[in-house]
């Protein structure tokens, strides 16, 4: 009989993290597919698998998550490279 692993347990920011990266993920893809405008966060909740009280517990606005994805996709990858330079 083979000992099956127990899944390793999350804390409470450890989720809250998971959850917030799901959500820009999400909002990346809608919002490419979509555009700012059209795209809504109900869409966002769906693409990730989650609820949209899950996206106003991470987010005050769909604004607030655009910038999100803004500085994640963008921002922070143009900071790690100027720093190589």
């Amino acid at each position: 009989m083979t000992r099956q692993e127990t899944p390793e347990r999350l804390t409470r920011e450890e989720k809250k993290a998971r959850t917030r990266a799901q959500l820009i993920d999400a909002a990346a893809t809608v919002f490419a597919r979509r555009g700012l405008v059209a795209a809504s966060l109900d869409e966002v909740a769906e693409e990730a698998g989650l609820t949209k009280g899950a996206v106003y517990s991470n987010f005050d606005s769909k604004e607030d998550l655009f910038q999100a994805v803004i500085d994640e996709r963008l921002n922070e990858p143009m900071r790690h490279g100027a720093e190589v330079i």
